[in-house]
C-alpha cells in the first residue's frame, strides 16, 4: 500500500474569482442604488410624463402650459436624458416596424419614434431657456451631426438658450453652407435672433439672398429686418430681387427693405 498523501482537488479559478470579487460587484452595486441622482421628476411623474403631455394628439393650451412648468420646475436635471432624446436615431428594424405600421393600419407596435423624441427634446429645451446653456457645447456639436433633422433641431434649440450670441454666432454662419434646405431655414431663423452679433450675422445671410426658393428668401429676409439699420448693406442684393419672377419673394424683399429703413409696412415704396 502507498504512503504518498492524498492530493486534493484542485479549485477553480471561476470560483475563486467569484468569491473574492463577488463582494466587491455587490458592495460596489449598493453604493449605486443608493448614491445615483434619481431621475427628475415633478409631482410624483417622470419627465416623461410630462413631455407626452406636451404632444398627445388630444393636448390642450392648458396640458401643453403645466408641462412646459414641470419642465421649468425640473430644471437642468433634465437635460441628459433630452440631449439624449435630440440624439436618438430609428435603427433599421424600427424603421422597418414603421414602413409595416403606415402600410398596414391595422397593424400597432409600441414604438418611440426618433421624430417624435427630437419633437419632445426641441420643446423641453424651449421650456427651460437658460436654464439649458449647459448643453449649448452639445447643441453646436450636434450642428455637424450626419442626421439632417438632428442637425435641423440643434440649430433650432440654440437660439432658446440666450446663450452668449459671441459664442454661438460663428458656429451657426459655418454651419449656414449645410446641403439640407431644413437645416438652413432652421439656422438663418436662429442668425435672426442674434441682433447684437450684426457683423457676423448680416453678411452670412446676405450670402444667401440669391436663393432662388421663395421660403428660404422669406425667411433670410426677415432674419435679416432684424437687424435693421445694422442691414443695409443688404438692401442693393434685397432691390434686385424686387424684380423676381416669384411674387413671393418680391413681398419677401419689399418687407424686409422696409424694415430696414424702419418704413412702416402700409406705406408706399419710393425709389424703387
Amino acid at each position: 500500500m502507498s504512503n504518498r498523501p492524498i492530493s486534493k482537488p484542485a479549485v477553480p479559478l471561476k470560483a475563486v474569482l467569484l468569491f473574492v470579487l463577488g463582494p466587491v460587484f455587490m458592495i460596489f452595486g449598493l453604493w449605486l442604488i443608493f448614491h445615483s441622482t434619481p431621475p427628475p421628476s415633478y409631482e410624483g411623474r417622470p419627465l416623461a410624463f410630462w413631455l407626452q403631455e406636451f404632444n398627445k394628439s388630444d393636448g390642450t393650451v392648458a396640458s401643453r402650459k403645466r408641462a412646459t412648468e414641470a419642465i421649468q420646475a425640473m430644471g437642468s436635471n433634465t437635460l441628459p436624458a433630452i440631449m439624449g432624446m435630440l440624439r436618438s436615431e430609428d435603427s433599421r428594424l424600427q424603421q422597418t416596424l414603421m414602413n409595416l405600421e403606415y402600410r398596414f393600419r391595422f397593424i400597432r407596435f409600441s414604438l418611440n419614434p426618433a421624430a417624435q423624441q427630437h419633437l419632445r427634446a426641441i420643446f423641453a429645451l424651449q421650456a427651460l431657456g437658460p436654464a439649458a446653456q449647459p448643453a449649448i457645447p452639445e447643441l453646436l456639436q450636434l450642428l455637424r451631426s450626419k442626421n439632417a433633422e438632428i442637425r435641423r433641431f440643434a440649430a433650432e434649440a440654440v437660439a432658446y438658450t440666450g446663450a452668449q450670441q459671441e459664442i454661438i454666432a460663428p458656429a451657426l454662419t459655418n454651419a449656414l453652407v449645410d446641403s439640407n434646405y431644413l437645416v438652413r431655414v432652421a439656422i438663418e431663423e436662429s442668425l435672426g435672433s442674434l441682433t447684437n452679433q450684426p457683423e457676423v450675422a448680416v453678411p452670412a445671410l446676405m450670402r444667401n439672398l440669391d436663393c432662388p426658393d421663395a421660403i428660404e428668401f422669406r425667411e433670410v429676409s426677415v432674419a435679416l429686418s432684424k437687424f435693421r439699420a445694422h442691414a443695409k448693406p443688404a438692401l442693393p442684393l434685397l432691390v434686385a430681387r424686387l424684380d423676381d419672377s416669384s411674387g413671393a419673394i418680391r413681398t419677401a424683399a419689399t418687407n424686409a427693405i422696409r424694415a430696414i429703413n424702419s418704413v412702416p409696412i402700409g406705406t408706399t415704396m419710393e425709389n424703387r
